[in-house]
């Protein structure tokens, strides 16, 4: 019998017992050619019961998990087994958060259940190691004797994601820089020689811009790989912010109308980070915030120090990012820009997280805007 009724922002909260598990997945290994034509399978296959937990998982899932023995993880939920990072944020477990909502996996598990054969893209990032995994998942609904349980495939299509994201970033970012250093170096021999000096100084923006956009694709690539070379500094930082405006005042010429200011309260103070990872940290939360504003709005920049003496870089827009967008701004390959866009909001968390050693949140609010900030310790060690 299922466990009595939990809090849930989702998904039923209510499971299965041990020994009904148990009874299942006995049940389920008594059909000897599921076991053995699942197993051939390389794809993740597991079959869920009317609760979402697993009753039995192929040998996929077992090598994928390193596990010793698959009944690990039998009474388990998706992506408690796979360690997503919202699964524990309710104490109900996957499926029943308000993240849950936008979870192609949750979303195709409730439409199988209800007879309807589902097939949905998932996004999950691991709480313990921080890999981010986009899946093609479908469900399907199956019966024997009383019970109805739900097939569940999952296919790994990062590779092919990361893949679709990098040639589309490539295409659309790199071209339009590009696009400005064909313009300015074809103005240089019709333009007066009194403008060179202002056009050269232009197309220098523009090839620093395009060979910051192809560092910035490489470096993502080798963060993602856990090889990324990490090089601390000594930043000051009004100096730092200074900078950022001061390129993306003069390098985004397209939003020349957007105004950028500097908050007059922020603090000026030395830290030690990764000058490089910060300005691409940092960028990519004023490029959004440029491109999400209206002609004439201001983007405000600004830092401060928090509580616990670590310095917080903060970008503010006065749009507001609706909730559903919300629930899935770090997800990698998610992007309100397009299909094949979305690298910016992951990289920063990425980024930040893993080799710079701090923190990136957002808020969002319909009378006061966005804000993007990132606090990082004093010291990198």
């Amino acid at each position: 019998m299922p466990v009595e009724k939990r809090k849930t922002d989702y998904a039923p909260a209510e499971r299965a017992s041990k020994d009904q598990i148990n009874e299942e997945a006995n049940a389920l290994l008594d059909m000897p050619l599921l076991a053995r034509l699942f197993d051939a399978i390389p794809d993740i296959v597991l079959i869920l019961n009317a609760y979402r937990q697993i009753a039995f998982a192929n040998q996929a899932l077992v090598d994928a998990l390193s596990l010793s023995d698959r009944r690990e993880i039998y009474g388990l939920r998706p992506g408690e087994a796979l360690q997503c990072i919202h699964a524990d944020e309710n104490s109900c477990g996957c499926g029943t958060t308000c993240f849950c909502k936008t979870c192609g996996a949750v979303n195709a598990i409730l439409s199988g259940l209800r007879g309807n054969k589902t097939m949905q893209e998932c996004r999950i990032r691991q709480k313990e190691t921080g890999h981010a995994f986009d899946l093609r998942v479908a469900a399907t609904l199956f019966k024997t004797g009383n019970r109805s349980y739900v097939i569940f495939v999952a296919t790994d299509i990062s590779h092919e994601k990361r893949r679709n994201v990098l040639e589309r970033t490539f295409f659309h970012d790199i071209s339009n820089t590009l696009s400005g250093v064909v313009g300015y170096a074809e103005l240089l021999p019709i333009s007066p020689s009194s403008k060179h000096k202002e056009l050269l100084a232009q197309l220098a923006i523009c090839v620093h811009r395009l060979q910051e956009e192809i560092n910035s694709q490489q470096g993502l690539i080798s963060a993602e790989n856990g090889d990324l070379s990490v090089h601390p500094g000594s930043i000051r930082s009004l100096e730092f912010l200074r900078e950022m405006i001061n390129f993306y005042k003069k390098g985004n010429f397209s939003l020349s109308s957007v105004k950028i200011c500097l908050d007059e309260s922020s603090i000026d103070i030395m830290l030690v980070s990764d000058k490089t990872l910060l300005f691409r940290v940092f960028g990519n939360m004023m490029k959004n915030a440029i491109e999400a504003s209206q002609p004439d709005n201001k983007v405000i920049v600004g830092c401060t120090l928090d509580v616990n003496k670590h310095i917080c870089f903060w970008v503010h827009n006065s749009q507001f990012i609706p909730v559903d967008i919300q629930l899935q701004i770090f997800n990698r390959s998610f992007s309100t820009k397009g299909q094949g866009r979305g690298i910016g909001t992951y990289s920063m968390k990425l980024l930040t997280e893993k080799y710079l050693k701090g923190s990136v949140v957002f808020s969002s609010i319909k009378e006061q805007g966005t804000t993007f900030s990132v606090t990082l310790p004093l010291i990198l060690e």
